[in-house]
């Protein structure tokens, strides 16, 4: 929200320092297919930076199969609509200039004004579980493309960062980074009753005071009270399926 805007400013930069965002715009959460048949797809968060750069972040509680490929459907849609976006703005002059009775001596092709330069899609992902167990030391994944060979970066306007939360074990003493620092907040809000001297300062008080509990909004208190039912109804589904031995 914009209420928290600063704090995810913070935050992104310290993740993903190359975005440099100074800004940042929030962005409809529902994306929606360019086919009647395809599905919409509904983000956590999705902003843009001072550059037209998507920032898409999710949170994602427990293990879905093939959690991986919804992101890279997400990311598809994001791509698609960088198309679009330059297909807009191109019809909106072809009709400005038809209004002024102005006749270029040749309009551009849409296609060709867009020629496929992407700007940067930035996608990171809270893990509450583990999900790349043969690296049981690694809580950050970088994803990009690269050439399987050469272990070169092969483009870098797609880049996925996945955090598994549960792998995030070191204490406030090896936090030496703001990204670590975050990280070890986001871990341990739970149990922080009283900010460390270490974090005692205006932006990790802020984010606590965010996230307390006492803090919320009527809205955002039905909102957490839902998911935390959402948590128990799983749990009891799996208890219930595990007794009957299903």
């Amino acid at each position: 929200t914009e209420i928290s805007k600063d704090l995810l400013i913070e935050f992104l930069n310290s993740l993903i320092p190359e975005a440099n965002i100074e800004d940042l715009a929030f962005c409809n959460v529902e994306q929606i297919a360019h086919t009647e048949e395809s599905r919409r797809a509904f983000f956590d968060i999705l902003c843009r930076n001072s550059n037209n750069e998507y920032i898409l972040v999710e949170m994602q509680r427990k293990s879905q199969e093939h959690f991986q490929d919804r992101i890279l459907f997400y990311t598809s849609l994001l791509i698609q609509n960088q198309m679009t976006t330059v297909q807009r703005a191109y019809r909106k002059m072809k009709k400005e200039m038809k209004q002024r009775q102005v006749e270029p001596l040749d309009y551009p092709d849409w296609n060709t004004s867009w020629l496929y330069h992407m700007k940067h899609i930035y996608v990171v992902c809270f893990l509450g579980y583990t999900m790349f167990k043969e690296y049981p030391e690694t809580y950050r994944g970088d994803v990009l493309r690269m050439d399987k060979k050469h272990h070169v970066i092969f483009g870098d306007a797609l880049q996925e960062i996945y955090l598994e939360m549960p792998k995030f074990r070191l204490p406030l003493s090896q936090c030496d980074t703001l990204e670590k620092r975050f990280l070890y907040v986001l871990n341990n809000m739970e149990v922080l009753d009283r900010l460390p001297k270490e974090l005692n300062n205006q932006l990790f008080q802020r984010m606590k005071e965010i996230a307390s509990l006492s803090n919320l909004s009527a809205d955002q208190m039905i909102a957490y009270h839902r998911s935390m039912m959402e948590d128990y109804a799983y749990y009891d589904t799996i208890n219930t399926t595990f007794k009957k031995g299903e």
